[in-house]
This record gives structure tokens, sequence and C-alpha cells, in this order.
């Protein structure tokens, strides 16, 4: 079984190296498990609902676990939809939306939850770089954590990612 608290110890984005399909499973299960500490961007595992705009896609983490209105949420989140201008979707549904703005949706929920790290489910450096601005603009200490092969260590550690090992942890 793979202990995530030692990365949970991170104060840097992380690199991590799973080596088999199997293992990566395993880290995927690990996070699914960690209370609260680690929200997921993916539309595999946690893809946003379709009968609800993006706002309510964001907020209902805050209305299930901590019983409030959304719009006491979207006020609490307001400076930041703003930062990252996404006044003009925010009403909007997943299928009307860009990949951008998906992400954006996707980094705001895991924000709004109180994640204090975000894992991307083998995301694309586009990706990668387009939400590191995002975290810049809304001046955010969420870090991320990028599930990578050993070939593409390099382009991570480039921008200023940590690379770990977890393949025999």
């Amino acid at each position: 079984m793979i202990d995530i608290s030692l990365l949970l110890n991170s104060d840097s984005h992380l690199a991590v190296f799973c080596g088999m399909q199997a293992r990566g499973n395993q880290f995927v299960d690990c996070i699914s498990q960690s209370r609260g500490h680690v929200g997921m961007i993916s539309d595999r595992l946690t893809p946003f609902l379709s009968n609800v705009d993006l706002a309510e896609n964001i907020t209902l983490p805050l209305l299930y676990h901590k019983n409030i209105s959304q719009a006491v949420a979207v006020e609490r989140l307001f400076p930041s939809f703003e930062a990252l201008d996404m006044l003009g979707y925010m009403y909007k549904r997943k299928e009307d939306l860009s990949r951008k703005q998906l992400l954006a949706g996707y980094l705001m929920r895991a924000m709004a939850s109180g994640n204090r790290f975000v894992y991307l489910d083998w995301p694309r450096l586009w990706e990668v770089d387009f939400l590191l601005d995002c975290l810049s603009r809304i001046e955010s200490k969420i870090q991320l954590w990028v599930p990578v092969e050993k070939m593409s260590v390099q382009e991570y550690k480039q921008r200023g990612f940590e690379f770990r090992d977890i393949s025999r942890d």
C-alpha cells in the first residue's frame, strides 16, 4: 500500500512516478481515501454533473459537506472567479465550456473543498501550465500532483515540480 502521508509533507508541486499501471491505480485509491486532503481534477474519476451549471458543480462540496448555501459559497469564491475571468461562464453547463474553462472550474471546486493538494489525472503539459497560471493569478498555495512517465520528468522539473518515485514504496 502506498503511504501518501509522505507526499502530504511537501510544499511544492510533485511529479510522481508510479511505475506499473496497478501501482498508479493504488495511488489514485489512496488519494480517494485521503479524507479531503487531496482534490482531484479528472474527467474520468470526478466529472462535473451534466444537469447543473458550473457554479453549482463547483459549490456542491460546500453545499453537501458544510451546509452552506450556493449564494454564500459563490460569494466566498467570488474574488477567485473574478481573477480567473470566470464570471461570464459560471452559469453555463459543462457541455458549453472549453477545456480551459472546465479546468478552471475543477481547480475552483478543489479550492472550495479546502484541498491543499490537487491530483491531475494524466494531464497534457499545456493543462499543467494553464493550472499553474491559474494558481498564480488567485495567489493560491495549492500544490499540484501529477503522475508522470520517467521520460517527462525533466519537463516538470523545469516547471518547478519535485520528482517523487513511489514505484517501490
